[in-house]
């Protein structure tokens, strides 16, 4: 059985300077398998405490857009996907 894990190069963008000309804040990555490192389409990766999710595409990859509040807090990131036990681990945004 294959353990989903977050290989997240997460690149969270937010700089509240100004706002309203700043873009929201982006959370993106990849679900990978534990054992041998393949993508793992259909995945849910989700943020609980902001009522996020997002489902991975055909190679894996993911996107969250994250409410401009969340930016500098730290969030469990948490990756579910059928036959698989569900992984979890932290996430910050900034």
């Amino acid at each position: 059985m294959k353990t989903p894990l977050l290989a997240i190069a997460a690149l969270l963008v937010a700089f509240p300077e100004v706002a309203s000309a700043q873009p929201p804040p982006v959370l993106t990555g990849v679900v990978t398998t534990r054992d041998d490192g393949l993508s793992l389409p259909g995945a849910t990766v989700a943020i609980e405490a902001l009522n996020l999710s997002s489902a991975a595409d055909s190679e894996g990859r993911y996107t969250l857009t994250l409410p401009a509040e969340a930016v500098g807090q730290g969030y469990e990131v948490k990756v579910t996907a059928a036959g698989s036990p569900s992984a979890a681990g932290p996430g910050s945004s900034g």
